[in-house]
């Protein structure tokens, strides 16, 4: 009896050690950050003889921040994630550049201030989408015969985890359910514009197109991967906007931190191989209870019996 109450937490451990060898799941993990600050101008007079000194009138500042995100319990039926909860929220804030704000969701995060603004995801063993926008918008009156010169620091961080053995394969290469879709993809942009749409140039890889480059300068990173990596990237943008006439020039400058993407996880059923030693400890485990067993109860049927007999 003493030998069955030991035998079945054994039996009992190796078994929940070989069920949790085969329902371990790899997980990609992900995290993006784009971040713009140190906002600076400077002026340039374009006609010395005109008398007129160059100047700037600021208007009233915008901040306009959006948080739109999933999470993930796995690959859907089209290759992408599998959304099980989703968010998606704006703001609008009519106030001066001087007033912090942030939007957070479940690993997402938006900030702005007077000086920077960064938008940030980190997907951390699970999965999902996002799409993190913090923008400025500030209004300004350029007076006559006048360059302005806007500059701001971007940075650009992606890292991703992607575990050995996550991606499933299939006949045409590398693919998550029907489609190639890669483990995780990171899309991050930075820039600055003027008297463009700068909501609409989200769309666009790069940024800018035409003579809309003219008036914008930008820092793109994209990266769709099947294994780890990391891509840091940082630029000084600066563009510059002329007022060449003889009256003042009412612009607006944009400046934009985004980032996108998508994680999907867990990827697969598939053991990595701490947990297949695992598994094989918890068979062992199980298959010597089992040969222990045997032999007890072997043992007790092969017990010699009391074959006396009785005097007659």
């Amino acid at each position: 009896m003493t030998g069955m109450f030991v035998q079945r937490p054994l039996m009992l451990l190796a078994a929940l050690a070989t069920a949790s060898a085969f329902c371990h799941q790899a997980h990609a993990e992900a995290h993006s950050k784009v971040s713009l600050g140190n906002y600076q101008y400077t002026l340039t007079d374009l006609d010395l003889t005109d008398g007129i000194d160059p100047s700037i009138a600021l208007g009233p500042g915008v901040m306009t921040q959006s948080v739109s995100a999933s999470m993930s319990n796995g690959v859907g039926s089209g290759g992408g994630p599998n959304s099980i909860a989703s968010s998606s929220v704006k703001k609008t804030y009519e106030v001066p550049l001087g007033t912090p704000k942030s939007l957070a969701y479940q690993g997402f995060a938006v900030s702005s201030d007077a000086g920077s603004m960064s938008a940030s995801a980190d997907i951390l063993a699970g999965g999902g989408t996002w799409s993190l926008l913090a923008m400025h918008e500030q209004a300004f009156v350029l007076s006559p015969h006048t360059a302005i010169t806007f500059t701001a620091a971007a940075d650009i961080e992606h890292s991703v985890v992607v575990p050995p053995g996550s991606v499933i394969y299939g006949p045409y290469g590398n693919q998550n359910g029907y489609f190639d879709w890669a483990p995780i993809q990171v899309d991050g942009k930075a820039f600055l514009t003027v008297g463009n749409d700068a909501l609409s140039a989200l769309g666009s890889s790069p940024p800018c197109w035409g003579d809309r480059c003219q008036s914008m300068d930008y820092l793109q990173d994209f990266m769709r991967s099947y294994n780890t990596g990391e891509h840091v990237q940082g630029k000084l943008l600066s563009l510059t906007v002329s007022n060449d006439s003889s009256g003042t020039l009412s612009k607006t400058l944009s400046a934009v931190a985004y980032t996108n993407g998508y994680a999907t996880a867990p990827l697969a059923l598939v053991p990595e191989s701490s947990t297949w030693a695992m598994m094989g400890l918890g068979l062992v485990g199980i298959g010597g209870a089992i040969v222990r067993r045997r032999q007890a109860v072997s043992l007790v049927v092969k017990a010699p019996s009391d074959n006396r007999g009785t005097a007659v």
